[in-house]
């Protein structure tokens, strides 16, 4: 029986040695096993992580065990690159994991527990990597200091029974934007979110708190952590896995975590796509067009071109198969290079979904009163994006997916829309986390005191949901809505309730529309949806 480091947790731990021996003899399983060659990639995949993080083991023996649970094992293995690119259709796949799983069973079944269960952790680390983070010891991924305050065993308490939502589209999902470091090695012309100096990464304190606060109440069965910045690569790939292991110990069985970075994608080597593939990560891009645009507005700190640098990202991320997407600040240099050209752009590089964000200023009255090159008017922004439609539909080989145009379209054809801008209730769903802790409703209002709502370390989310401060957003958010008798009011929910902020400081505010009814009218007009 393996060494137990603690008769409570009940956590076997494994040397490098006893790990070595149970790949040897998964090795003498492969070279008689019809796919040897699967085990073979399973044994290589669990050696990932070694050079970060040691070659020993442990196991917390409370866990259910991956060969021991035939379901499990089967919608993972039969989903696998290595099982579905064999011939056959799913229920071929399904009975190649059974036959691999029974040769396992069969094979470990004459070994003793300590074999068994070091097969268990190269199984796990090559199959559940997130999960199998776990596995490895936590001093590896934590100092002292950070461990005695870890505290995660304290259970979550409500504060409220029901934060009441004005959409109950989104009830059981949370969204938080984490700003893990405002740190940034870019110095875009628009950006406001790049900070220098000291205390600008969060400390582990405050990550501990927001993924309790998230993933510890029983009310929410889906959470999406937007990892954003600053640069968010800047906290590097042990940073990363070490907040995938948080996650891992604090999330509730069966719950649904789903983790999407932001990124100028300056500093992705094979290292940074290889780490967001293997733990699913959804990665999206910040580019501004073909060189010469993009070069105008995004320069590193030192004034140099990154072009180069973000298309060998994107490309890195595309051959791994992690790139969810793009994001482009139309601004005028973006206006300048036209539809056409942005569109022929993305269809030479491989980029098949994008998203179109109008630069805008600052929040707070003093950001919002600066020069007009911080921020495009609703007009330009919706002719911009009817003529990046008009291309795509003249020139639709290959075809981009373009958010903020796809969306009012499925919205006109009664289809699933995705984007928060069209789908209203916002308010109390989704909160943005600055690294001292700071709660805000949304990152766009960061700066605008009235939309601080409070301070993770001290302030439950669930309280700051059910608050008075959240219910007067709420209120003022539906009278920044209140065109409901504009005809397409039922297809866009009075857009995203930034753009109404903002058109309310720069006098562009309308009060029979939001300023998204000449897209709707032109997308109709150009014959893509029906009335």
């Amino acid at each position: 029986m393996p060494r137990l480091e603690s008769s409570l947790n009940r956590l076997a731990v494994f040397s490098a040695g006893t790990m070595a021996h149970a790949r040897a003899a998964l090795k003498q399983v492969a070279a008689g096993f019809e796919w040897g060659d699967w085990m073979n990639w399973a044994i290589t995949e669990s050696t990932v992580e070694d050079s970060r993080l040691g070659s020993d083991a442990v196991l917390d023996l409370n866990r259910p065990f991956l060969l021991k649970n035939k379901a499990q094992w089967l919608a993972i293995v039969s989903r696998l690159p290595a099982v579905t690119e064999l011939n056959g259709g799913p229920a071929a796949h399904r009975t190649l994991a059974q036959s691999i799983l029974d040769t396992l069973m069969e094979f470990s079944s004459d070994l003793d527990t300590e074999a068994q269960l070091a097969i268990e952790v190269v199984l796990r680390r090559a199959l559940t990597p997130r999960a199998a983070l776990l596995t490895w010891p936590l001093d590896r991924l934590f100092t002292p200091e950070e461990l005695l305050h870890l505290n995660l065993g304290a259970e979550w308490h409500p504060v409220a029974e029901h934060a009441p939502r004005m959409n109950r589209l989104y009830e059981g999902y949370l969204c938080l934007i984490l700003k893990f470091t405002r740190l940034c090695n870019l110095r875009c012309s628009y950006c406001h979110d790049w900070r220098a100096g000291r205390d600008q990464t969060m400390p582990l304190a405050v990550i501990v708190r927001a993924f309790k606060e998230a993933l510890r109440n029983p009310s929410i069965r889906t959470v999406d952590f937007i990892w954003h910045g600053g640069e968010p690569t800047l906290l590097g790939a042990k940073g990363f896995l070490r907040l995938l292991a948080l996650q891992e110990m604090i999330r509730r069985p069966g719950q649904v975590v789903r983790n999407l970075v932001q990124t100028n994608a300056s500093t992705v080597t094979g290292t940074w796509s290889t780490l967001f593939s293997r733990y699913g990560f959804r990665v999206s891009v910040s580019i501004d067009g073909p060189r010469a645009t993009h070069d105008l507005t995004r320069r590193d700190a030192g004034g140099r071109a990154t072009f180069d640098k973000v298309a060998k990202g994107i490309d890195l991320l595309l051959n791994a198969g992690a790139l969810s997407g793009v994001l482009v600040v139309v601004s005028e240099p973006v206006l300048s290079l036209g539809a056409g050209e942005l569109v022929k752009f993305f269809q030479a590089h491989g980029i098949r979904h994008v998203g179109l964000l109008p630069v805008r200023p600052r929040a707070g009255v003093a950001g919002i009163a600066e020069s007009d090159t911080s921020n495009l008017s609703h007009s330009r922004y919706v002719q911009f994006l009817l003529g990046i439609h008009a291309e795509r539909l003249a020139s639709p080989t290959p075809w981009i997916n373009v958010r903020e145009i796809d969306n009012p379209l499925a919205a006109l054809n009664n289809g699933i829309v995705t984007h928060c801008e069209l789908l209203g209730g916002c308010v109390g769903t989704f909160f943005s986390i600055e690294p001292n802790g700071d709660v805000w409703h949304c990152d766009k209002y960061q700066g605008d005191p009235e939309y601080r709502l409070g301070n993770v370390l001290r302030d439950d989310l669930d309280a700051i949901q059910a608050s008075e401060r959240v219910r007067r957003l709420r209120e003022l958010v539906a009278n920044d809505s209140l065109q409901r008798h504009c005809p397409f009011f039922r297809y866009c929910n009075g857009w995203c309730p930034h753009e109404s902020y903002v058109a309310k400081y720069r006098s562009e505010s309308r009060s029979d529309c939001c300023g998204l009814d000449s897209l709707f009218d032109g997308l109709l007009k150009m014959g893509s949806a029906q009335n």
